[in-house]
């Protein structure tokens, strides 16, 4: 083999192997993003949404969050009191959170 091809096939070599460990890095920076835990506490007041029921968030934002686990026997007690509460969520997606805790007590 010429000096030339000797070298070219040096390069073509170092590519592959570089270009190889970067896709790995990316796939294993995707892979620990979507094993992060998806919980957090919103400090709010529960309320009556269009056919759902819906946190109205103080902190950590205002955002209103839908409730896909409703417990309509506790949720209406917190709705007909308006008090502000903590409450511990699991984000399923979005918006869209299951409750853990409410004012510090286990949530069916």
């Amino acid at each position: 083999m010429k000096k030339g091809q000797i070298s070219l096939l040096l390069i073509a070599a170092f590519l592959l192997i570089f270009g190889t460990l970067a896709v790995q890095c990316t796939k294993e920076q995707t892979n620990q993003q979507d094993t992060k835990v998806k919980e957090m506490t919103v400090t709010g007041e529960v309320a009556e949404g269009y056919n759902s029921y819906i946190i109205r968030g103080k902190t950590p934002s205002t955002m209103v969050w839908t409730i896909l686990n409703p417990e309509p026997k506790i949720l209406n007690e917190y709705i007909k009191s308006g008090k502000i509460v903590d409450i511990d969520v699991h984000i399923v997606s979005g918006d869209n959170i299951e409750i853990k805790k409410i004012d510090g007590k286990e949530y069916p």
